[in-house]
């Protein structure tokens, strides 16, 4: 999956699993603010969702694609 700033997604219910996230749940969208260092296995994303930002692994969201 490509991502990218400004990517529109939607959290899995995986996230309500992380211990170091408090309120979250699957179902939730955001929007992509940043991106972590490239190289990294498994690269991690800022996500903005109800005004909060969180530090999530890209396995733990996917993109809601564009339809028109």
């Amino acid at each position: 999956m490509e991502l990218k700033l400004g990517d529109l997604i939607i959290t899995l219910p995986r996230v309500s699993k992380i211990q170091a996230v408090v309120n979250l749940t699957g179902g939730e969208m955001g929007i992509i603010v940043e991106k972590g260092p490239e190289g990294s296995d498994m690269p991690v994303y800022g996500v903005i969702i109800n005004e909060q930002l969180y530090y999530l692994f890209e396995d733990e969201f996917e993109k809601l694609e564009e339809k028109c």
